[in-house]
């Protein structure tokens, strides 16, 4: 079993993160800023644009596990893991990567004031925060889709011995 927070679970996040997420970024950027130029982003745009991310997740999840799950642990898997992977990983999205920004930003915004900056070190602090943050956004997503993984086998395992 992968641990959450281990090297084991960052590797094989980050395998399976270029491998689906970004992807997904690559190919669906562009789209969505060709739509926002011809159409307008309405909300509802953006929601259906969010539901086809997600649903394109869904699946670049099911090929990336399945090629992570052989490549790393020898275990071929049949079935569609997609859904397993997509909802363990987006609920230890919400458990690790929400709270850590908004720590991240209140850390940042209470330091900021009591530091006498001039307007360079202003937005060389607020480019080297915003970077801080999304390396450690990044780390946090990735040890999620590997220990989605981990659970997702080890889910495979137990329903396959119970049968």
């Amino acid at each position: 079993m992968i641990r959450l927070f281990s090297v084991e679970a960052i590797g094989a996040g980050w395998s399976i993160w270029w491998r689906s997420w970004l992807v997904l970024v690559v190919l669906l950027v562009p789209v969505i800023g060709v739509a926002g130029r011809m159409i307008g982003m309405g909300p509802l745009l953006l929601l259906a644009l969010g539901i086809i991310c997600n649903l394109g997740l869904i699946c670049l999840l099911n090929r990336a596990g399945k090629i992570v799950a052989w490549k790393r642990y020898q275990t071929e898997v049949r079935q569609f893991i997609g859904w397993s992977m997509w909802w363990r990983m987006m609920l230890m999205i919400l458990i690790l990567v929400v709270p850590s920004t908004l720590a991240l930003a209140l850390f940042f915004k209470f330091l900021k004031p009591n530091l006498a900056l001039s307007p360079h070190q202003e937005l060389v602090f607020n480019v080297a925060s915003s970077a801080f943050g999304g390396l450690i956004r990044m780390v946090l997503v990735m040890m999620a889709c590997g220990w989605a993984l981990g659970r997702t086998l080890k889910h495979i395992e137990q329903t396959a011995e119970s049968r």
